[in-house]
């Protein structure tokens, strides 16, 4: 409950002027800090990469298996990129695999094209699945093709 109402009251100041200077000084009081400065400025843009409208960047949402054959991983595919060895070339797609509960930490896995399963789950709804550590789940979903 704390939480929440510290959430609603940073919202409220960060609503006007004065808030946002409050705002600014805080985030250059955190940017003097020497590790937390790291993973502060690290969280921020993420956060600002999934939250800011019109910018795709989780493009999709898909199954790997990852860590192993087997088990599955639910991900986020970022970019795609062409792997070129011995006169033979591979698509790799580039899928954040965020770690629960905080999604702004987790994986880059360069994973082959064709053992992605792409799902019919939206972004939001994967977001609300890896935050909730799973309780916040689709009760189903199916491949797209």
């Amino acid at each position: 409950m704390v939480t929440v109402l510290l959430i609603f009251f940073m919202g409220l100041l960060a609503s006007n002027l004065f808030g946002k200077r409050i705002l600014q000084y805080a985030e250059k009081v955190i940017s003097s800090i020497p590790i937390v400065n790291k993973i502060y400025a690290a969280s921020k843009e993420l956060m600002q990469a999934v939250t800011v409208p019109n910018r795709t960047s989780f493009k999709a949402v898909v199954l790997i298996e990852y860590p192993r054959k087997g088990i599955y991983s639910y991900g986020f595919v970022t970019s795609s990129v062409e792997r070129r060895a011995n006169d033979n070339s591979q698509t790799l797609v580039n899928v954040y695999v965020p770690s629960v509960p905080v999604p702004t930490t987790g994986f880059i896995v360069a994973v082959p094209e064709s053992e992605i399963i792409k799902i019919n789950i939206s972004i939001e709804t994967a977001l609300k699945l890896v935050v909730s550590g799973g309780i916040v789940s689709p009760r189903s979903f199916s491949d797209k093709k």
